[in-house]
């Protein structure tokens, strides 16, 4: 990890006994604490309590968050614990699709996460200006890191290749001339899976596969 050359790195995140993280070892502090996805109001208030304890003890200078619930439990604790830096980066909204009580309370939630923090950084510019547009983030707090993006592509990686391509569409029966469109996340409702079938459905689908 490139951080560490430079500055000591911890990474603080939910990790059950059996697990591990090699490719942090010997780069990074790892501390395990028990942030749950969904609301639990008594282990959250436990999770904030461990780390504010943590940031305190170490001394941290600057904690980043990314996600909505660890970054509104790392956000309140540093802020607590004092932290002079405190970034957040967003990388999407789940009240964007919600209506009612449930999109004002995470809608809420992010604001209060954009307050707490010094800084904010967001994936994109449309992102972002759509952050600023529903009042969530300030203009002089928030940024986009280059063109976008959380961590950059790996060209060398991430590239066109025939082969595996030509080998996918044989294993799956689709014509090389078809179009292909890809998903890629979280079978999850707040992902848009829905309004993506819905989407697809509705279009001239003859030629082209999700």
């Amino acid at each position: 990890m490139r951080l560490s050359e430079l500055y000591d790195v911890n990474v603080v995140l939910k990790l059950n006994p059996e697990e591990s993280l090699p490719d942090l070892e010997g780069s990074s502090n790892i501390f395990p604490v028990r942030i749950e996805r969904k609301i639990s109001p008594w282990r959250d208030f436990l999770a904030i309590c461990q780390m504010v304890r943590l940031f305190r003890r170490y001394r941290f200078q600057l904690v980043h968050s990314v996600t909505p619930k660890a970054g509104l439990l790392a956000m309140t604790s540093a802020f607590i614990a004092g932290v002079s830096v405190r970034i957040h980066t967003f990388t999407g909204q789940v009240w964007a699709t919600r209506t009612g009580l449930s999109r004002w309370l995470l809608k809420n939630a992010d604001r209060l996460i954009g307050w707490l923090a010094t800084d904010a950084l967001v994936d994109s510019a449309s992102q972002r200006r759509f952050l600023l547009d529903e009042g969530v983030l300030l203009e002089s707090k928030s940024d986009v890191l280059a063109q976008g993006s959380i961590s950059g592509v790996d060209t060398s990686r991430f590239k066109p290749d025939e082969t595996a391509r030509t080998k996918i569409r044989i294993a799956l029966s689709i014509p090389k001339e078809d179009i292909v469109f890809l998903y890629l996340g979280r079978l999850n409702r707040d992902k848009g899976l829905l309004d993506l079938a819905s989407a697809f459905a509705g279009i001239d689908n003859a030629g082209a596969h999700l």
